[in-house]
């Protein structure tokens, strides 16, 4: 093969290469080996057989023989039992509030610690302590229900939950309002020093901070054709700046003096520092 044939394998190789190094797997033996053996007719591994991953097909299989070798009473029928420690421990969590009530969904989670919330299509927010210790891999982690509270938004599911536990605060977004909750006793804060945000399609914070530490946040809140940044602490919340924008968000998110956002079609990344001067 000569120089121009090897530069043309490569070429044609290169979008596997890429997408190879991007998830950090060894390459095959050579860009030119990869070419000669797909030229030949020999296929591939796809990236999910590359990373070890088993399709949702072939683990419903795998649990259905599970079952049927459970009923087994010789230990000599079973099969040997294998414990991956790579695959996440899945356990159903019955959230509802009580038995024969409306069917609830987890809408969205968030993990502060030991402290999961979980909001619900039903408006309300379920508090559990999680045992994140020395847990054995192949088993779930235990688990304790503490409370669970309305938002007290006519039932609105809850969309979102941003969780700041050095400011024992929970931000919650359900039926387009913001509202703020103590942690972790879950208590709603209703004072004007914290006061509810209407017209909110979704929110976002500084992802620089370490919001088991920081003693303030920033919250950044996308409301209609606009931006709101504002500086949240233990005691208040206070705007600090207001961005015009000509379109609705449908997700957002920033970092340090940089916010990026996006609608339906297009994304926009917006420099707060010096829309502050052009505003000024």
């Amino acid at each position: 093969m000569d120089e121009q044939q090897k530069d043309e394998a490569k070429g044609d190789d290169a979008p596997y290469i890429m997408k190879t190094l991007a998830v950090g797997l060894e390459l095959d033996d050579g860009g030119a080996a990869t070419a000669a053996a797909t030229a030949k007719g020999t296929r591939r591994q796809s990236l999910t057989q590359r990373l070890g991953l088993q399709s949702l097909g072939k683990r419903k299989e795998a649990e259905e023989k599970t079952v049927e070798y459970a009923g087994s009473s010789s230990a000599s029928e079973q099969p040997e039992e294998r414990h991956s420690s790579s695959l996440p421990v899945e356990q159903r969590i019955d959230i509802s509030d009580a038995p024969g009530a409306k069917a609830t969904k987890a809408e969205c989670v968030e993990m502060a610690g030991e402290d999961l919330y979980v909001g619900t299509s039903t408006g309300h927010i379920v508090h559990y302590t999680v045992a994140t210790g020395d847990v054995d891999a192949r088993e779930a982690p235990e688990r304790l229900r503490v409370s669970s509270v309305d938002v007290g938004l006519g039932g609105k599911k809850v969309d979102q939950l941003l969780a700041f536990p050095a400011l024992s605060k929970l931000v919650v977004l359900s039926g387009s309002t913001v509202v703020f909750f103590s942690v972790p006793e879950l208590r709603r804060i209703t004072s004007g020093a914290m006061p509810a945000i209407k017209g909110v399609s979704c929110i976002a914070y500084d992802e620089r901070i370490d919001r088991n530490t920081a003693a303030g946040a920033i919250l950044c809140v996308a409301r209609m054709r606009s931006v709101h940044i504002y500086r949240l602490s233990a005691s208040e919340l206070r705007l600090e700046q207001e961005v015009a924008i000509g379109s609705s968000v449908a997700s957002i998110c920033q970092y340090g003096n940089y916010v990026c956002l996006a609608d339906s079609e297009t994304y926009k990344i917006l420099d707060l520092p010096a829309l502050r001067k052009t505003s000024d």
